[in-house]
């Protein structure tokens, strides 16, 4: 039944990975973010078997609808979380008795950090934009410094550069005069 392959199925078996410890919450999340972005613009059709999915042809049409607001390296991390999370989701369906899901963050993290140059972790580090399934709003995690990520909820995805600049008011009022 191609329904247990649907986009649906693939976001619960993400939050199972994230449920079970199978995968950090962060990982699963940032995959979420990806998945839900990406595979949004599907028709309901196409959205029902993601085994039927030519990636690069899904990235390109993403690219073409909604890419504007993404960066280039954005744009190829969110394929890159797709793909992962789409090829663990079939191996899992294939056999679950020996899935071990790829790519979870857990191994090797040390060492691979070590070996990045400064300009990739600040990109790392960069805000997502994430999409909640069926709905216009977005919700965007600001890294304000290291250990503090605030989340931005419940913008709308027309928001205009008018209501921006009223929210940014809000948050400048906020602030504390002195810098850190």
């Amino acid at each position: 039944m191609s329904d247990n392959y649907s986009i649906q199925e693939l976001n619960k078996f993400l939050d199972y990975l994230r449920a079970k410890g199978l995968m950090k919450a962060n990982a699963v999340a940032a995959r979420k973010a990806a998945v839900n972005n990406i595979l949004g613009i599907l028709t309901a059709e196409e959205a029902k078997d993601v085994r039927a999915l030519n990636l690069d042809e899904v990235a390109v049409r993403f690219a073409n609808l909604k890419g504007s607001g993404f960066k280039p390296n954005s744009l190829r991390v969110y394929k890159s979380r797709v793909s992962a999370s789409l090829a663990d989701f079939l191996e899992y369906r294939k056999n679950p008795m020996t899935f071990r899901p790829s790519g979870s963050g857990q191994r090797n993290s040390s060492k691979r950090e070590k070996n990045e140059n400064p300009s990739a972790a600040i990109k790392k580090n960069e805000p997502q934009m994430s999409v909640e399934v069926n709905s216009e709003e977005v919700i965007f995690p600001i890294p304000l410094r290291p250990n503090l990520v605030i989340k931005l909820v419940g913008v709308p995805g027309d928001l205009t550069k008018r209501e921006a600049r009223k929210i940014a008011n809000v948050v400048m009022a906020l602030a504390e005069d002195a810098e850190k």
